[in-house]
Parts: C-alpha cells; structure tokens; sequence
C-alpha cells in the first residue's frame, strides 16, 4: 500500500480548484495575520437581499452597520487569522459577501502570498486585502458553503454567554441547513415538506 502524505494530498484535493487554493471549496482563502484586537464585520448590501437576508434574523445590525464587535480574548469576531473571498482566486461567481471586517490595526499584516513582490509602493495605511469575509453560496444538488473567514469568530459567539449577534448568525446558519429541504437560499422549506 502506499502512503500519500497530507500536503500531497491537500495538494490533490486542492489542484481541482482554480489555481489550486481552497478558495474555490470554502469560498474564502488566508489573506492576513497577527496578533492583535479583533474588528467586527460590516453588513453588505447584498445581505439584504431576501434570499439570504434570513442570515441575520434577529441580529441587531442593520445592512451597513457593525456587528461582532465584542467579545472575550480579542475583543471581536474578526482577528488573529483572516480569510478574504477573492474571485479571481477561486470564490466561486455565485458566492454572497455578507460582510466584511474592518478597523484592524497595522499589526494584521498580509501573509507573504499576497504581498505584491514588484515594485510598487503597497498602499499607505491598512492594505485593502487585509479583511475577513463572510459569504455563502449554493453547490449543485441543494448544499451550501458558509464561511466566515476568521479562527476568531467562535470566540466571540461566547461573548454575554451566547446572547450575541455571532451567536445568533451562526444558530441563524446550523438551524436554516439543518431545518431546510432543497436549497437554503429564499424562502425556508421544511425537511419532510
């Protein structure tokens, strides 16, 4: 028998993609690291939209407004890793952006593949690509992808023991899989139904 190591593999599962990055399959991919506190997300205008504005049923955040925000350890859902959706990198054409983070500090730096290595001066202040994305989108046969592109958002669904907007997207998320027949983008179906 022979043995395939795990970067190969990943290499395998991933060469499928365009260009081979995760992007493709989570719909965000790493764009930005560093020890720092964490930002909320901005609603997008497209969260609005009625077949996926369910996502934020109870949350108290309009579109345009900041939500994860708090929290313990990094002080908001949007730290310490960020993942960023980026079409030309594999997020597929049909994936949502729901939200983005901002206000992260000079200490969240791009992760050296994203680094422009020309000889262009980077742009002043905080670089653009620096942001976690939230975004959803449908796989053929019903399934979706929900991503939301930081390793800090679970810490901050604990914030005032689970009574939070983090908290409420993400049972918002579990609940709409779990309780939906078909596609979970429009108006919900029950399974069964």
């Amino acid at each position: 028998m022979r043995r395939t190591s795990p970067r190969r593999a990943s290499r395998v599962v991933c060469g499928a993609c365009a260009g081979g990055r995760r992007t493709c399959w989570l719909g965000v991919g790493f764009t930005a690291q560093g020890h720092d506190h964490a930002s909320g997300y901005r609603r997008s205008g497209a969260s609005a939209d009625a077949t996926v504005s369910w996502v934020f049923d109870g949350v108290s955040a309009g579109v345009g407004e900041v939500f994860g925000d708090e929290g313990p350890g990094l002080r908001g859902a949007a730290g310490d890793e960020l993942d960023r959706a980026d079409v030309t990198l594999g997020t597929p054409p049909d994936a949502v952006v729901l939200a983005s983070s901002e206000g992260h500090s000079e200490k969240i730096r791009l992760v050296p593949e994203e680094t422009d290595h020309g000889y262009a001066e980077p742009p002043p202040g905080i670089h653009p690509k620096v942001r976690a994305d939230i975004v959803l989108f449908g796989r053929p046969g019903g399934g979706a992808v929900f991503s939301v592109g930081s390793i800090a958002w679970s810490t901050a669904m604990t914030h005032n023991g689970g009574d939070n907007d983090t908290a409420r997207v993400t049972a918002n998320i579990l609940d709409r899989f779990r309780d939906t027949a078909g596609s979970v983008f429009g108006p919900a179906t029950t399974n069964g139904e």
